[in-house]
Parts: structure tokens; sequence; C-alpha cells
């Protein structure tokens, strides 16, 4: 196991209400800020928490809205928050979406000043955007992640295999990681490690956990691995 994704849920009159519910409505006004720094201060919280337990030292992914990234000043908030939790930057990786990048001189001062931080950079949902594959050489990405749409029928749709490993292949070629996201059945597994993926998340390796449920389950799982590719 490398790491684990930070994904925010709203606990309301003993519901849990799924972000696709509340983050479209956030993303409306100035509350999405709020809900990016909450989660990425908890998420430099944890660290500090589980690396006191013991627990290995782990890379948590947070998301960064579209309309945070194109924010004046997000960068130098986010580096504060990282920096007044006293958590390494490598211990971090940030995710944005391709549509950020379109706006080609703001994305390169942000993620400028974010890689140059130390913060890592991943691209989500990769393949669903529309901009131009040059961007790949233009900023520091270090990472894509296969869109789960691609992932969902690798086994069984030669398109999304196609795409898929086209993906992997641009990937390790530009020296970057890649993930598949949304993995639930083995057979999706074997496909993608069978094209050279690196890493894999989703309901195949587990559940999303709460923070103590987390600890206790990496400690269940010291190697934490499905054979082949490492859980991320």
């Amino acid at each position: 196991m490398v790491g684990a994704e930070a994904l925010v849920r709203w606990s309301y009159n003993g519901e849990v209400v799924e972000p696709v519910v509340f983050i479209p409505i956030a993303e409306q006004s100035h509350l999405i800020f709020v809900i990016d720094e909450w989660v990425l201060g908890e998420a430099c919280r944890q660290i500090v928490v589980w690396d006191k337990a013991g627990l290995p030292p782990l890379r948590i992914s947070v998301n960064i809205s579209a309309r945070h990234f194109r924010k004046d000043g997000m960068a130098t908030d986010l580096m504060r928050i990282v920096s007044d939790h006293g958590v390494s930057p490598q211990r971090l990786c940030i995710e944005i979406t391709e549509g950020v990048l379109m706006d080609v001189d703001r994305a390169q001062r942000m993620l400028a000043e974010l890689v140059e931080f130390g913060l890592t950079i991943s691209i989500d949902d990769f393949g669903t955007g529309f901009s131009s594959l040059s961007y790949l050489k233009r900023f520091p990405i270090h990472e894509l992640k296969i869109a789960r749409s691609f992932v969902d029928g690798i086994s069984t749709n030669s398109d999304d295999r196609a795409i898929a490993s086209v993906i992997i292949s641009l990937a390790r070629h530009l020296g970057m990681n890649v993930v598949g996201e949304g993995i639930e059945m083995a057979d999706q597994h074997s496909e993608l490690e069978g094209s050279g993926c690196q890493h894999g998340q989703g309901y195949l390796y587990a559940h999303p956990l709460a923070p103590d449920d987390f600890a206790d389950w990496v400690r269940a799982r010291t190697a934490a691995r499905v054979e082949g590719l490492s859980a991320a």
C-alpha cells in the first residue's frame, strides 16, 4: 500500500450525504474554498496522528476543485495549511482535473509553486477532459489517474481497454505514475496489471473508511497489497 485518498462526507440527521449532492452546490459559492482547505487540514492532522501511532508513512491525496484552483493565492493558502501542521509536503498529493489546465499561464504558475514546495500533482479522471495532450509535457505533473468510466468496462469493452492501455503507456513514457480508479473486480485488476498499471484504487481493495477504522485496517494489513498492483 502506498497511500489513500481523503474523501469528504457530510453527516446530516444521521444520514450520510454523498459529495455528488453537496459539492456542486458548494462550488457555486466560496464555500468550496472552505471545504477544500478543511479537508487538506484534516488530512495533515491525520498524518500526524497516524505517524505517532506508528503507521507506515503513507501519502494522502486531496482533491482541489477547479474553482478553488482559479482563486488568487490558492497555492499560498495550501502551503500555509501544510506548514502549520508541520507535515512534510512529500506526504501529500494534490488532485486536480484536466479542465484547470486550460488557463495555461495560471496553471503553470500555480503548479510551479506547489511542486517547488514539495507537493505531488495528480490529474484525476484523466481521459474525460477535452484539453490537449501537449500540456502533459508543459506542466509538472507526477501522476495520471485513469477515469473509472474506462476501468468499468476494461475487461469487456475493447475501446475502454485500448484507451486505458494508451494512458498507461503515455504515463510511463513520460515518467509519471499511473493509477486505475474505481477497481471493483479482480478481472479489472488483472487487465490493468497486465497493461503495466502501477497502482489501483477502489472497492476491490477497501471501501471508504473513517480515520480510526482506516488505521485499524492498515495495521491488520501491514503489507496491504493485492497481488500485483499496489493499493493507492
